[in-house]
C-alpha cells in the first residue's frame, strides 16, 4: 500500500510547523527564577532575559524602573553587556535617561570576585561635564542599582571611559576606584 504524495507533504509541513513552534517556545521562554541572572538558553548560547532598568524618574529627582526582555547570550558578561547596553539607549516611555546620550558600552569583563568592569565611550564622561551633583548621583545610582538588582553575585563596579579610569564623571563623585553596589542602592 502507497501512501499519497498529499499526505506526505501535508505530515511534512504539520511536523515542520511543531519543530518551529517547540523550538521558538524554548527560544523565548522566561527564566526560572523570575529571569534573575539567568539566560533562557536554546542550545546555541542565545536566549531572553528580563531584567529591572533603573532611570530618572519624570522628574528627575529619582529613580524609577523599566522592564525590558532582552535578547542575550548566557554568559554573565554578556548579560550584563546588554542590561548597561539598555541603560545607555535610555527609556522606551515616560522616564528620563541617566547616562549621557550617544553613551555606547565598549566592553564588559566580570571576574570571579564579583566586579564588573565596564567600559564606556566617551560621551559618558563628555555628557557629564557641568552635570549638578543630583544628575551624577543618579547616573551612579542607576548603574549600580540595575546591576545589584538583576545579578546578586556582583560587588561592584570598576567604571572605565574608553579604556581608562577616569578620577571623576561629572567631578564631584570619585570614579577611580570601585564602587561598591550595595552603596548604591
Amino acid at each position: 500500500m502507497t501512501i499519497p504524495r498529499r499526505v506526505l507533504v501535508g505530515a511534512g509541513i504539520a511536523l515542520a510547523l511543531l519543530v518551529i513552534t517547540l523550538g521558538g517556545r524554548a527560544l523565548f521562554k522566561r527564566p526560572a527564577g523570575g529571569g534573575v541572572g539567568v539566560a533562557a538558553d536554546d542550545g546555541l548560547g542565545v536566549g531572553m532575559q528580563a531584567v529591572t532598568l533603573y532611570f530618572a524618574d519624570p522628574e528627575g529627582a529619582d529613580l524609577a524602573t523599566e522592564r525590558r526582555d532582552l535578547v542575550v547570550g548566557t554568559q554573565t558578561s554578556t548579560l550584563v553587556s546588554a542590561a548597561l547596553a539598555a541603560l545607555a539607549d535610555g527609556p522606551l516611555d515616560r522616564l528620563a535617561r541617566t547616562v549621557p546620550e550617544g553613551t555606547r558600552v565598549r566592553h564588559v569583563f566580570v571576574d570571579n570576585d564579583g566586579a564588573v568592569y565596564a567600559d564606556f565611550t566617551g560621551e559618558l564622561a563628555g555628557g557629564m561635564a557641568g552635570a549638578g551633583l543630583s544628575q551624577e548621583i543618579l547616573l551612579l545610582r542607576s548603574l549600580a542599582r540595575t546591576l545589584d538588582v538583576n545579578f546578586r553575585n556582583l560587588k561592584t563596579l570598576v567604571i572605565l571611559v574608553d579604556g581608562q579610569a577616569v578620577p571623576s564623571l561629572g567631578g564631584r563623585i570619585a570614579t577611580d576606584r570601585p564602587l561598591v553596589l550595595s552603596e548604591w542602592r
